[in-house]
This record gives C-alpha cells, structure tokens and sequence, in this order.
C-alpha cells in the first residue's frame, strides 16, 4: 500500500522520477505469495490510470495512449471508479485527436458503466430493504409482547425507506446529468465537423483557384511577341483582383468560420444581443480578442472607417453606459465574467 499510495502521489506531483522508483518496488511484489493477484492487479491499473491521465493533461497523447492500453489486459480487475476514468480518458483523447467516432463508443461504454452502477445501487438498496424487512419480521415474531424491539424496528425500516429514496433520487440525477453533459458534447461535435466541412470547401475552391492561374503563368509565358504577353499580363491582373473579392467575401470569410469555433463566446452574444447582426458579432468578437480597428479592417478586407462606422452602430444596439466605460471594457468585463462561470 505504501508503494502505491507514494507512486500515485509522485505522479500528480509530475516527479516522474520517485514516481517510477515505487512503481518498480511495487511490481516486486507480483511474486510474493502472500500477496493477492487480484489484489496486485488491480492497483497495477490504478497507477497506469494515473500515468495516462497525467500526461494526457501535459498534452503527452502518445504516451497517455501508451499507459491506457497496457491497462486493458487489466479492465476485469479495475474498481467502478478506475474503469470510469479508464472510458473517460480514451474518449478525451480520440475527441483530442479528432476521432470523434471512436470518442463515441468510449463515451457510451462510460454511460453504460454508470446505467449498471446505478442499477447495481438500487438493487443493493432493494435486497438491504428485504433483508431488513425479513429481519424485523423475525424480531416481531420472537418478540411480540416487547414494545421495545417493535418501536426500534419501526424506527429501522424508516430510516432504510428514507436511505433507499435519498439513493435513488440521487443517482437518477446523477443519470441525468451525465446524459445532458453527453449530449452537449455530441451537440458541440456536430458544430465543430460543420465548420471543419465549410473550411474544406474553402481550401479545396483556393486550391483549384491557385492551380488556375499556374496554369494562365504558364500559357502567357508561351506566347510570342511582348505586345501580346503584355495584353496577356493585363488581363490576369484585373480577373485576379476580381476573383480576390469574391475569395475574401465578408460574409463568409476564412476568418469567420474559424471564430465560429469559439462556441461559447458566440452562444453568449448572440442569446444577450439577439438585435446585432453577424458581422456586427463578428467585430465583437475581435474587439473582445483585443484586436486594433486596422487590424480588424485587414481581416475583414475593408476600411478602418467603415469599422469605426460598425463600433458605432454595435454602441447604439448595446445601450451601455458610454460615460463610464468604452464598448471594448464592456465587451471584456461583461463576457470575461460570463465564460468564466460557464468553466
């Protein structure tokens, strides 16, 4: 116990070193004969547990992988609570990387465990139920003229309705809310995947775009005569500088489509400001981001006047108290505050 308690507290510590040393004093004991293999295993996955949630936190994915999979011989002989995290941390990880197929099957597995863990507490509570009825039942048999032992088991069944109500109230809530955090999550899945297909529209449009003008380079520097290549040259140029507005059209820029992945900050505004339009959300988000008006102009392929225009009109929907701070303060000090509550 002492190996396993010190190897765990190294590792949330991150000194990996002493962390290591108890580990391989613990694994001595896997030829000790007093020692329990069922036992021994499953603190063996405890620790791995350990080792992979910690460095799937430092962001170490490969090795987080590592730990997790040499744990799964183990999955027979984890506790409810390390098997728990076991799925847990599998389903952070393949949400991580992406994956969000696999994420899924590890975030039903989760929710399978915790639906046989609760049917598991109500049973427990039903059979402990039984058992004390039975109980009472022989004591009143045995003891029909005692008042006393009549009062006491009443006062025992009571407090066992009132145990067995409080069990299942709980964890019917704890059922609950885990099935709405899984649905979030699925919820903010699906989001992000839409914004991942428009980004790959865009790039592949750029892609076909790019090898359309290699394409017009090529051809021009084929054609005979300076007079000819020049006339060429001028007609590239002004269908560039058309094309270049339509690639970078404001309602539906690069740009745009990447805030869009700041699912919070937009689900805030929009549900506080329904009155701004999405440019004007845009904008916002930039100001809030701490971006200057050129440099919001630059994204937005546009003038600082005409963002200075939007500030305006974003003042006028807003309504705040403009003497006593400016729309940047507000939009900081107004969202800052409510993200921070949603984390």
């Amino acid at each position: 116990m002492l190996y396993i308690c010190s190897s765990s507290n190294y590792i949330y510590l991150n000194d990996f070193k002493n962390a290591h040393k108890y580990y391989n004093e613990f694994k001595t004991l896997k030829v000790n004969p007093n020692i329990v293999k069922y036992n021994y295993f499953s603190f063996e996955a405890g620790i791995k547990s350990c080792f992979a949630d910690v460095f799937f936190t430092r962001k170490q994915i490969d090795s987080s992988l590592s730990y997790l999979k040499s744990s799964t011989p183990l999955k027979a002989y984890m506790g409810e609570d390390v098997l728990k995290d076991y799925y847990r941390l599998f389903a952070d990880i393949h949400e991580y990387l992406e994956d969000f197929d696999k994420s899924k099957v590890y975030m039903d597995s989760l929710l399978l465990l915790q639906n046989e863990m609760f049917d598991k507490t109500i049973q427990a509570s039903f059979d402990l139920n039984d058992t004390l009825i039975k109980t009472e039942s022989e004591l009143m048999a045995q003891n029909e003229k005692n008042t006393f032992n009549s009062v006491l088991s009443a006062f025992l069944l009571l407090i066992l309705l009132l145990l067995s109500v409080f069990s299942f109230l709980y964890f019917r809530k704890e059922k609950q809310t885990f099935e709405n955090y899984s649905n979030q999550k699925n919820d903010n899945l699906s989001y992000l995947k839409s914004n991942n297909n428009q980004l790959a529209l865009k790039v592949h449009g750029l892609e076909a775009y790019i090898k359309k003008l290699k394409l017009e380079v090529k051809q021009i520097s084929r054609t005979e005569g300076v007079g000819n290549q020049k006339e060429k040259i001028k007609d590239l140029y002004k269908n560039l500088h058309i094309n270049s507005s339509t690639l970078l059209d404001k309602s539906e820029s690069h740009l745009e489509i990447v805030n869009e992945l700041n699912i919070e900050f937009f689900k805030q505004i929009e549900g506080k400001y329904p009155q701004l339009n999405k440019s004007e959300i845009i904008i916002c988000y930039y100001l809030f981001m701490g971006f200057t008006n050129k440099e919001i102009a630059i994204f937005l392929n546009t003038t600082i006047r005409s963002v200075e225009s939007r500030r305006y009109r974003i003042s006028k929907k807003i309504n705040f108290n403009k003497k006593k701070t400016t729309l940047l303060k507000y939009l900081q000090n107004t969202f800052s505050e409510t993200l921070n509550q949603n984390h």
